[in-house]
C-alpha cells in the first residue's frame, strides 16, 4: 500500500482489518487473431443480410 491507496475497512469480532483495493486494468481483456474492425465489419455485413 502507498499513501492515497483505496482501502476497505472491516470490523470483524472487534478487530479492525484494512484491506487494500486493487485497481483493475481494463487493457488486455480481449485478444483476437484478426483486427477488431475487420470482425465488426463482417458482423455488420451478416446482420444486413439477415434483415433482407
Amino acid at each position: 500500500m502507498t499513501p492515497g491507496s483505496e482501502v476497505e475497512i472491516l470490523d470483524v469480532s472487534g478487530e479492525i482489518i484494512v484491506i487494500p483495493i486493487k485497481k483493475a486494468k481494463s487493457l488486455g481483456f480481449l485478444r483476437f487473431k484478426r483486427p477488431l474492425h475487420g470482425i465488426m465489419k463482417e458482423y455488420k455485413e451478416e446482420e444486413k443480410k439477415k434483415e433482407r
